[in-house]
């Protein structure tokens, strides 16, 4: 019995941990408002008369970023980038 209660907050703790870290389910052709009751910290970045963008970051150490284009209050585009740090090599000769 304490076997299978260990288990099962483990498991738990585990799936819970990574549904913070997974990305929002935003589709095209939603509101607005849709998308900012779905979307967890997305900012506003750019606003003119066509367009409105917003960027929301997300996944395992904030390593990806969403960008949603939204015209007339409806989600016309997505493009996302992902994080990729520049790791340098240095060989020291002896």
């Amino acid at each position: 019995m304490f076997k299978n209660t260990c288990l099962a907050i483990i498991v738990s703790s585990f799936l819970l941990s990574c549904y913070a870290y997974k990305a929002p389910a935003i589709k095209i052709g939603m509101s607005l408002e849709e998308f900012k009751d779905i979307a967890k910290y997305e900012q506003l970045v750019a606003m003119d008369k066509e367009y409105t963008v917003y960027k929301v970051v997300y996944g395992y150490e904030w390593e990806r970023t969403g960008y949603y284009y939204f015209k007339n209050g409806r989600l016309e585009r997505m493009d996302s980038q992902e994080y990729r740090p520049q790791v340098i090599k240095i060989n020291k000769g002896k």
